[in-house]
């Protein structure tokens, strides 16, 4: 995922770019591990057994450049936006 297609996502949605914690609007998006993989919040169980496959919710995760507060938003959800919505004037 692109910088350039997070911005249309979030002005679309009129979701302010400013970190909670330091103010600042500068944020790096963290790529999973492959080029393939998606971060994921993975859910555990209470009492320490295992339940495999873990249940989880994948994540496009942001870091802020000025304190590294970390920032999650559903990935698919944004995926979903962003293939209705094509960047018409993008050159690939």
């Amino acid at each position: 995922m692109k910088s350039e297609d997070l911005d249309r996502f979030f002005n679309d949605r009129n979701a302010s770019g400013d970190c909670p914690i330091c103010k600042q609007a500068n944020w790096n998006i963290a790529n999973g591990p492959d080029g393939r993989t998606q971060w994921s919040l993975s859910s555990v169980r209470d009492d320490g057994s295992a339940y495999m496959p873990a249940p989880s919710i994948p994540l496009l995760v942001l870091i802020c450049a000025n304190c590294f507060n970390v920032r999650t938003h559903a990935y698919v959800a944004v995926k979903n936006w962003l293939e209705q919505n094509p960047n018409v004037g993008a050159t690939k």
